[in-house]
């Protein structure tokens, strides 16, 4: 365990109290003080959340939209209870958290450094509906009237002027796209997403091209009609929970990446060490990241998931 995160597990030790589960809980503005600690090493970034709380709560679409300084980001994600997002910073700490909610709470909290003028999410579960507003200083969440009976989650962000918006609208005006932008962290790290994707009215997906290699397709079970993989020969049984392609060779890039709900995360060239060196794209929801959202943790099952692509390879090629 890393100095860094030791100290943080120590502070929320300090502060919490043993209830009858086994957890701890904290004040609000103490878990406030310590979430600071933990923010996204780019700000834009936190979108990458907000995808990987769709794809955990089994969205069939997400859509984003923005201008200079505005975003929204529609979907027809799945929360079990609206009323979980009262208490949003204890849906980041828990361990026990859903992965549809503790991913929104972690994109939400990753909006704030931006210092944003409005943040405003509107959630239905198909039972009820409910808005959190950001006021500044926290979130507040209120139960709303609603007649939909079909679950979905909106957010509308509103930036404050300043350099960061000055720059996307020029970027807009000519018509191109800021490298450290919301719509470039999704081009870019969310194109092997299995749900469809739009930013802009444009499809941030990106098909599966392999040119002429031999390949390999696996999976635990049938594939749904509209996942990347679905176009290509019946899957074999996958080893475990996850599915995938690979090839030796062609028109994929020369590495493997693991897409965890929706995101990508790129391994090194030549990561496994057997014979064969595939390339190609892994579905793996059960890989854990570490604090900074941006690495994945490497730990005794993400090295089991590693063997298991090896040896996937190592007999198919």
């Amino acid at each position: 365990m890393n100095k860094e995160l030791r100290a943080c597990l120590e502070g929320y030790r300090e502060a919490g109290q043993l209830d009858s589960s086994g957890d701890f809980t904290l004040s609000q503005a103490h878990a406030e003080r310590k979430l600071q600690d933990f923010r996204l090493p780019e700000p834009r970034l936190y979108v990458l959340n907000l995808v990987a709380s769709a794809v955990a709560g089994g969205a069939s679409q997400i859509k984003f939209h923005t201008d200079a300084d505005e975003l929204w980001m529609a979907s027809d994600l799945k929360i079990s209870d609206v009323r979980d997002l009262k208490n949003l910073h204890s849906l980041l700490l828990s361990g026990q958290t859903e992965p549809s909610l503790s991913e929104l709470a972690l994109g939400l909290n990753g909006i704030l450094p931006i210092k944003p003028n409005k943040v405003n999410l509107i959630a239905c579960d198909g039972k009820r509906t409910a808005t959190l507003d950001w006021n500044g200083q926290h979130f507040t969440y209120s139960d709303c009237e609603s007649s939909d009976d079909l679950p979905f989650v909106k957010l509308h962000v509103k930036e404050r002027l300043g350099l960061r918006v000055a720059r996307k609208f020029a970027a807009k005006l000519a018509g191109g796209m800021l490298p450290d932008s919301e719509e470039d962290a999704v081009f870019r790290y969310c194109n092997r997403c299995p749900v469809e994707v739009h930013f802009n009215e444009k499809l941030a997906n990106r098909p599966i091209i392999l040119g002429e290699t031999p390949y390999v397709v696996f999976a635990p079970g049938s594939l749904a009609a509209s996942h990347p993989l679905a176009s290509f020969s019946r899957p074999q049984k996958s080893p475990g929970n996850f599915s995938g392609i690979l090839a030796p060779t062609g028109r994929l890039a020369p590495w493997l990446t693991l897409v965890v709900r929706g995101v990508n995360f790129r391994l090194p060239e030549k990561a496994l060490a057997g014979k064969t060196h595939p390339r190609g794209v892994v579905y793996a929801d059960f890989l854990r990241k570490d604090l900074s959202q941006v690495q994945l943790v490497q730990d005794k099952t993400f090295e089991e998931l590693l063997s298991q692509i090896q040896t996937l390879a190592d007999s198919a090629f």
